[in-house]
């Protein structure tokens, strides 16, 4: 299984969609931590959430938030 690590994705949900894609994420069989400052400054705040929140329901205890001020009930990694 593989975990990909995503830091500054800064509300661009075009951005973090196009990421995923390029790395041919299977959010059924891998793991996604996100690092800090995922809505902040960027052009859709809103959708980056709604995408994030889709995968988190999708991946259970496979997705991962990590941040000082999470903005989502997501799991959060064990270290915050």
């Amino acid at each position: 299984m593989r975990t990909i690590i995503l830091s500054d994705i800064h509300g661009e949900a075009e951005t973090l969609c196009g990421m995923l894609e390029e790395l041919n994420f299977d959010p059924a069989t891998e793991e996604l931590v996100v690092l800090g400052d995922a809505l902040d400054y960027g052009t859709s705040p809103a959708e980056t959430y709604i995408a994030l929140r889709n995968l988190a329901e999708q991946m259970e205890k496979r997705f991962c938030i990590h941040s000082r001020r999470a903005r989502t009930d997501a799991p959060r990694c064990p270290c915050s």
